[in-house]
């Protein structure tokens, strides 16, 4: 797997691998009963096992694709961290992530999901939607897998696996047609992008304060929204103003 450092971006990415071959073999952990669990859910909770004793085999599906893994550097994360700790916007995350788990009879996680702001790895994979723009493919074949480790052992990378290629799609390709200069302009579009929403001002001046029910900052279809199937957090904990300077007063991270 080639590892590419896109110029200018060196205190920002501590590698970017290109992954020609990647399988992915999703699978069920139980059943809810009557109603399917929000899909999105931290925890999902009151879940039926799928036997009543320890399973034999598990029904699963074997994906094939390619995909790109981004790590951020961990000190820059860090010091971003410890920079915007208690602002405003995040505590408004915070609060609605509690009303959220209180609504849905769940127990917040006091660390939200660590003991540092999670958003910004997850908004990285949410602005290279570039790269669907880039190759052809829908966005519908992207996913995105977020790392963000633990409070003793946290660290900031996400993998954006493509799933296989359909008969109207290009065939898997773009991991190894790839180079530093085509993921230095792809980051370089999607700060850009992050920049401007056509539902401005409302978009970058929204805030999830009660009672709204809204997990998200300043984002929205017109701008970070992904598709549903392409999230694994349902578009949840977004916000234009990590990537950019939205607000004016140094949230937005900058390595």
């Amino acid at each position: 797997m080639p590892t590419i450092g896109p110029e200018g971006y060196d205190r920002l990415l501590d590698q970017v691998v290109l992954i020609s071959r990647l399988r992915r073999s999703p699978r069920p952990a139980g059943l809810h009963p009557l109603a399917a669990p929000e899909r999105g859910d931290l925890q999902p909770v009151r879940l039926v096992p799928l036997t009543r004793g320890a399973p034999d085999w598990i029904p699963a599906v074997e994906q094939r694709g390619e995909g790109i893994f981004l790590e951020l550097r961990e000190a820059a994360v860090a010091r971003w961290a410890a920079r915007v700790a208690g602002h405003p916007r995040l505590e408004a995350l915070e609060g609605a992530y509690r009303r959220w788990s209180y609504n849905r009879g769940h127990t917040a996680s006091p660390s939200f999901p660590i003991a540092r702001p999670h958003p910004h790895p997850h908004l990285q994979p949410h602005a290279v939607r570039q790269v669907a723009l880039e190759c052809g493919y829908s966005s519908a074949s992207l996913r995105e897998r977020v790392y963000i480790g633990t409070a003793g052992a946290p660290t900031a990378g996400y993998c954006s696996p493509r799933r296989p290629a359909t008969a109207r799609e290009p065939s898997a390709a773009w991991s190894r047609s790839a180079t530093a200069g085509t993921i230095k302009r792809l980051l370089d579009q999607a700060f850009d992008d992050a920049l401007h929403c056509s539902s401005d001002p409302l978009c970058a001046e929204h805030v999830p304060i009660d009672p709204s029910a809204a997990l998200h900052g300043a984002a929205c279809h017109a701008c970070l929204f992904a598709s549903e199937t392409s999230c694994e957090t349902n578009n949840r904990w977004l916000d234009r103003a990590f990537l950019a300077d939205l607000t004016g007063d140094g949230l937005a991270f900058t390595p």
